[in-house]
């Protein structure tokens, strides 16, 4: 699904309870299951290099507060900081689609629509 591009930086492995960990699995599948869809109807393009470390998220929840925290959100801490950093990217995901979706050109691009 990389289509050779880089892969992510700043990952860490986060401490997740059982329970939390087969939400995610089934979020992950959930997305590759969007991701594949799209790449049935479009022509894949390489994946941008994606910054996932700690601070970058602790960046888009300060924005979302629009104040900094303290202590920083670490997404990787525990179950609860993880399944709220894991909405950012689908979301992120999403509009993008949707923001692209004006400068699709051909029929078969605006079957994404």
């Amino acid at each position: 699904l990389a289509e050779g591009g880089p892969p992510p930086i700043g990952a860490q492995l986060a401490l997740l309870d059982n329970l939390t960990r087969d939400i995610i699995i089934q979020f992950c599948l959930q997305e590759v299951g969007h991701i594949r869809a799209i790449k049935s109807t479009v022509r894949g393009f390489p994946r941008p290099l994606l910054n996932i470390s700690k601070e970058a998220f602790a960046q888009v929840i300060n924005s979302a507060f629009d104040k900094p925290l303290y202590p920083p959100f670490d997404a990787y801490a525990n179950s609860i900081n993880y399944l709220l950093a894991s909405y950012v990217i689908p979301y992120v995901g999403l509009t993008g689609y949707v923001g692209a979706i004006p400068e699709l050109q051909d029929y078969v691009s605006k079957k994404v629509n």
